[in-house]
């Protein structure tokens, strides 16, 4: 979330946390079913422990790398401006800041989206190189915010 903090500064609210393989809480889970967190990636193929899809590394273990989301709840604040939600192809390459700034400047959900993207894109332009992984972006914009 991107709460406007000042007449020019928009922070990052968290609402989530990485489900990542080698977080404890997600390790346990892992090997508790019988799977293995192998260089850092669940049954060694994938670095999040939660996914949709990823049929043949589920069939190799069923219930180590799974869909079930973890549930948060969050009251709008009156100075909420927005949510950015999206898939690990974004938070593993640009820090929540920088994607808040963007949405931030952006005036619709439509231009943060293609803002936040372009972002992604330019950034392994620098490199020469391709994402490794899917992009999925989610923008929307609160109407009931202070600062619409």
């Amino acid at each position: 979330v991107g709460r406007q903090e000042t007449l020019h500064r928009i922070a990052a609210v968290r609402l989530t946390t990485d489900h990542r393989a080698t977080a404890p809480d997600e390790m346990k889970r892992i090997t508790g079913v019988g799977g293995q967190v192998v260089d850092k990636r669940a049954l060694g193929d994938l670095i999040p422990s939660r996914t949709l899809g990823d049929f043949k590394t589920k069939d190799k273990c069923p219930g180590a790398v799974v869909a079930d989301p973890v549930l948060t709840s969050h009251p709008l604040d009156p100075e909420d401006r927005f949510m950015i939600l999206a898939s690990d192809g974004l938070w593993d390459d640009l820090k929540v800041d920088k994607v808040i700034d963007i949405g931030g400047k952006s005036r619709t959900p439509d231009a943060a989206c293609k803002a936040i993207a372009t972002a992604v894109i330019k950034k392994y332009g620098a490199k020469n190189t391709k994402p490794n992984d899917d992009l999925t972006i989610l923008a929307a914009y609160f109407s009931n915010s202070a600062n619409p």
